[in-house]
């Protein structure tokens, strides 16, 4: 009812099946999936992760928004970590819920770095490994910045217009260092730089 009130968003696809929603999500070019934490026959985010996954290697960018009845900072976490954009309360009004939709919908969305920075006592599942590390240490002071600048929030319109570079440099740069850790989404990226500088 919220999304179909809002001229900017269009609902194209409900599937109460979990299963199935894997099967034809790939097949969708929408913009973000909104997942509720809860899915019959998959426990914690195996969903989240299954489902992450499944978009990936069909090359639908889509982005994961998880819903949940219960929030706390170690359920975002872990949605983040299995492949989520962000997670939110079902206590959230709709003010809160389309200014998220919105913000994920941008296509360069990061969790708050109030987080990634309360997070700190959360542990990452797993090392990016050492193409991670060797593309980290090959960066120029430019990229440094540019990272810098991702951390702190800027998005990659406002990162390359104060580095006086190219928009597409900083996607590039991000989406290099994905691929190199093996990374799903910026978030994650994101926790990695964020224990690769702690």
């Amino acid at each position: 009812m919220i999304l179909g009130s809002q001229p900017d968003f269009k609902l194209v696809l409900e599937e109460s099946d979990p299963q199935r929603a894997l099967d034809r999500a790939p097949d969708y070019l929408v913009d973000i999936l909104i997942v509720s934490m809860n899915q019959h026959g998959y426990s914690g985010t195996n969903y989240i992760s299954r489902l992450s996954k499944v978009l990936r290697e069909a090359g639908n960018q889509a982005e994961i928004l998880v819903t949940t009845p219960f929030f706390s900072k170690q359920l975002r976490w872990n949605s983040v970590l299995a492949g989520a954009a962000d997670l939110l309360s079902l206590e959230s009004n709709a003010k809160e819920f389309l200014q998220k939709l919105r913000a994920i919908a941008k296509g360069n969305y990061l969790v708050d770095t109030e987080f990634l920075e309360d997070s700190k006592a959360f542990e990452l599942d797993k090392s990016p490994g050492r193409e991670f590390d060797a593309t980290l240490v090959g960066l120029d002071p430019t990229q440094r910045k540019l990272l810098s600048n991702f951390m702190a929030g800027l998005n990659d319109y406002e990162n390359a217009k104060q580095l006086d570079i190219a928009k597409l440099r900083v996607t590039q740069l991000i989406r290099t260092l994905m691929e190199s850790g093996g990374f799903q989404t910026r978030n994650q990226l994101a926790i990695a730089l964020r224990e690769s500088s702690a």
